[in-house]
This record gives C-alpha cells, structure tokens and sequence, in this order.
C-alpha cells in the first residue's frame, strides 16, 4: 500500500504480494530483486523463529515439546502436498493471484528448501545466519548458539518423527 502510495520508495514484500503487484499493469512499479536472486543472496534465511522466555520454557516444557512437534509437523504437510499448502495459502493471503502463480510460489519454496522440515536448528545452518549477522553488525557483542537457542524441543521432535534432511 506504502508502495502505491509513494510514501516510501522501496520495500521487501512477501513473494504472493509481489506477484500480484507484478501481474496489475495499473502501477508503476517493478521488481528490483525476484525470488531467486534473494535466494542467490541470502541462501538460507529463516521466515521466522519461535520464541519465549526462560520463564515460559521451564514451565511449560511439554506445551513446547507439543508446539515444536506442531510446526515441523505442519512444515512437513506443506512441503509435501500442493493442496495442503493451498488450503492454508487460501485462508491467509488476500491478495489476489492466479491459480498458477500459487502453484509456482509452493514449488520455488520447496525447490529450495523453504520448508522447515526439520526445524531448521542445524550448525550448518545457524553459523550462516550468525556469520552473516556479525559481519553486518561487526559492533555488537558476539553470543553463542545456546544463549539464544534451546536446542532440545527440535532435537526431542526429531527423535520423535525422524529427521528428513541429512
């Protein structure tokens, strides 16, 4: 909306909002960096993260271990099957898109492993992200993996469903 308004001058838009953007021939405006050139930059990048406090955690350990399991549960469902990911697509995105467009949007997400399958907590993965975030913030103080991450919950669901990835 910002966009069409000109109150601002660029922005990172979710993939369905820019190819509805793209397919109104009613704007002015144009895709400086598309799915895969993000991805060409920014390899692995999460969507999102679940989080709480240490509090909550000690707590409510089996709420976490129930939700942890939900979302690769749910991470699995929607990289394995179209119809899933369009069911959940349909009731969350407003904008519109076509019926091929949504199947192109599910395909380049599974097609790079935009699905947290497995919860997405390897080493590999998270010394990407840290690497990335030092070397544009080089100032802040430097903390490590289980300052911030309370590996258990992903490594228990895993047990529990078995690890798809390698």
């Amino acid at each position: 909306e910002r966009l069409l308004n000109d109150s601002i001058d660029v922005s990172l838009i979710r993939v369905e909002e820019a190819t509805s953007l793209n397919s109104d021939q009613n704007n002015n405006l144009h895709t400086l960096m598309g799915f895969s050139e993000l991805k060409d930059l920014v390899p692995i990048q999460p969507h999102g993260v679940l989080a709480t406090t240490e509090a909550y955690e000690q707590a409510h350990p089996e709420e976490l271990h129930r939700l942890t399991r939900g979302m690769i549960r749910a991470s699995r469902a929607l990289n394995d099957d179209f119809e899933n990911f369009r069911k959940v697509y349909d009731h969350n995105v407003t904008v519109p898109v076509a019926d091929e467009d949504i199947y192109d949007i599910w395909k380049k997400e599974r097609d790079s492993s935009g699905f947290a399958i497995d919860g997405e907590l390897s080493e590999e993965h998270w010394q990407k992200q840290m690497g990335l975030f030092y070397e544009l913030n080089p100032d802040l103080p430097k903390i490590s993996r289980n300052d911030v991450i309370a590996e258990n919950f992903v490594a228990d669901a895993l047990e529990q469903l078995g690890a798809l990835s390698g």
